[in-house]
């Protein structure tokens, strides 16, 4: 099986980082910059690698780490060559952003390095590094509210259920990854992050504690139905019994690795191989169908059922119903397109 990187671009949204001190951040550091502009290159660099530490100590998802250093390296890279002749300023941002666009990159990637640059300013301003964000009143490109990936149709997710298979602990465990996605909208991360004190019983049914994206702690939920249930309690089961215990204990990660390095939390590269090696298995695979069209897919599939957006927003787990309603968009534009109307010619 495949577990090499995934070659999907950052998501849109770059949260702030929560502002903890950091001491890899020397007091001489923080020093120097107090005059807006009179950061260096390598100064900004040394910042960058601050930020940096400070987002993965966070548990920032491998996607937003990987989008903060592309985004990183093409302003450095920029500032250092192109742009040489600015100094840390609003002057230079303004001068990086028209760069991109002259580039001929995506509005995504563009908005994507953007915000990384904003987001770096917010937080250089916080340590009193600089006085104000350099990024400040530049606006990103404005996206289309349409999803870059699509979600599985039914006849997809019918092919992935046939494909998955259950006979050795390892494909047991990649079908009830993929299974749980599929039916609640979890994240990969969120997956990853998950332990086995999170699974747990309530009067109403069984529930799934959720660590979501820029959280530090398991804050929120989501409801498993019992076919899902079943097939959590069938893996838990047989991984215990593999190991000579009756069940995992309560700290262990939900799901773990196999082969090698036996017993140890899985990895976003292993969570996203076995996604996109099945995906691929059930001849579904494409550059718009990824694992992040699970989350789509759980999404389509209850609004299609009759679930009031409300519930979908709960379930998705969105600060506002404007995130949810961009599936209702989308759902309404097929359904009910205008050109389904023209019926002149």
């Amino acid at each position: 099986m495949s577990n090499g990187p995934r070659n999907n671009p950052p998501e849109e949204t770059l949260h702030p980082l929560v502002p903890e001190v950091l001491d890899s951040i020397s007091n001489s550091l923080l020093s120097i910059g107090k005059q807006p502009g009179s950061l260096t290159s390598l100064q900004l660099s040394n910042y960058m690698t601050g930020f940096l530490a400070e987002a993965k100590d966070l548990n920032k998802g491998t996607d937003s780490i990987r989008g903060y250093e592309k985004a990183f390296a093409r302003f450095l890279g920029y500032w250092q060559k192109e742009g040489k002749s600015y100094s840390f300023s609003q002057n230079l941002c303004v001068a990086f952003a028209i760069f991109l666009d002259k580039e001929g990159l995506s509005a995504n990637t563009r908005q994507v390095y953007l915000s990384a640059i904003r987001l770096l300013g917010k937080w250089l301003v916080f340590r009193g590094v600089v006085r104000g964000n350099p990024m400040e009143g530049i606006r990103s490109p404005k996206i289309t509210p349409l999803f870059r990936k699509q979600p599985l149709s039914l006849e997809g997710v019918t092919q992935v259920l046939q494909t998955l298979k259950e006979e050795t602990l390892q494909q047991l465990r990649d079908k009830t990854i993929l299974y749980l996605m599929l039916k609640t909208g979890v994240r990969e991360i969120e997956v990853i992050r998950a332990t086995v004190e999170d699974y747990f019983t309530v009067p109403e049914g069984q529930i799934l504690r959720i660590h979501g994206k820029g959280r530090e702690e398991a804050d929120n939920f989501v409801v498993l139905m019992p076919e899902v249930k079943a097939l959590l309690d069938t893996y838990l089961a047989r991984r215990a019994q593999a190991s000579g215990k009756n069940w995992p204990a309560p700290e262990e990660p939900l799901f773990l690795t196999l082969g090698k390095r036996q017993g140890h939390a899985i990895k976003p590269r292993t969570i996203q191989g076995l996604v996109r090696w099945w995906l691929t298995a059930a001849q579904v695979k494409s550059p718009v169908i990824t694992g992040h069209s699970l989350r789509h897919t759980a999404a389509t599939m209850a609004l299609e059922g009759g679930a009031p957006i409300t519930a979908v927003k709960d379930m998705l787990r969105h600060s506002s119903l404007k995130q949810t309603n961009i599936y209702v968009h989308t759902l309404d534009r097929m359904k009910r397109g205008g050109e389904r109307f023209i019926t002149q010619y």
